[in-house]
This record gives C-alpha cells, structure tokens and sequence, in this order.
C-alpha cells in the first residue's frame, strides 16, 4: 500500500491528466448506479482519490444522504476534500476496512481492484448490505502491479 500512496500522492495534475486521457469509468459508474438505484443511504466510495467518483455520482443525479470516501493517499484525499462532495473522507486501507458489518446500501469503486489484492474485494462485499449495490470496475492489467494482484 505505500507504493501506491506515495504514487498517488505526488501526482498532482491527477484529474486534468485523466480526463485528457479519456478516462470515463467514474462517469460509467455513475449513470449505471443511477439506472438501477438512484437514491442511497450511505454510500462508501472506495479508493476515492480526488473525489472523481463523487463528482459524477452528483453530476449523474444520484442521491445520497452520506457519502464517505476512502483512499491511502492523504494528499488526493485533500484534494477530494476540496470539491466538498463527501460527508466524510478518511486516510484507509481498502484491505482492512475500519467500517463495521453491512453499514454501506451501496459501494463504488472505480478501478481499484487489480491495484490491490483480493482482500479488498473480500472487505467491500463484507461492508456492504445485503441487498445493497456494489459497483466495481478492475483495473487494467499492463502495470506491473496490477498483473501480480491478479494472479493473486
């Protein structure tokens, strides 16, 4: 987990650089999650970052009355902080979950699993109610530390 938090802590230009880069996933999630349930709870956004997820979840019209982010990288999560979209934005790991059982009616994640290992889905379904919604995209697997939690 340092690695990536010390990787995403330095990337400053993270937002500008992504949508130049075309990167639609937050979006995607955003009006799916809309088209099946648009109004939640408590919604955890699980590698929030920079808040990207939130922003589209907002921007789509999904309705959450407590939406909470969590990331490993402190510095994304000020820039997060800015935008203020979350209710509440904590410093976590995404394999040790500091949530207790079913607390969230929904999840989000856009592209964090493959960057960490399979203890993280594990810990998101285990957050999650029964019945609750989780939406989850894997990221792509030409990085090399993505290719290693794959094969996890």
């Amino acid at each position: 987990m340092d690695e990536l938090r010390i990787y995403y802590n330095a990337w400053e230009t993270y937002d500008q650089d992504i949508r130049k880069r075309g990167w639609l996933v937050p979006s995607i999630i955003a009006e799916t999650l809309y088209s099946f349930q648009p109004r939640f709870e408590q919604f955890l956004d699980i590698g929030a970052g920079t808040g990207l997820l939130g922003e589209q979840l907002r921007k789509a019209g999904v309705e959450i009355r407590s939406l909470s982010g969590i990331d490993v990288a402190e510095k994304a999560l000020a820039r997060a902080e800015k935008k203020k979209i979350y209710s509440s934005l904590l410093q976590m790991d995404a394999e040790k979950l500091a949530f207790r059982d079913e607390i969230f009616d929904g999840i989000g994640t856009s592209a964090l699993f493959g960057l960490v290992g399979k203890q993280a889905f594990i810990e998101a379904l285990r957050v999650t109610k029964l019945g609750g919604i989780a939406a989850i995209t894997i990221g792509a697997t030409s990085q090399p530390y993505t290719q290693k939690n794959y094969l996890d």
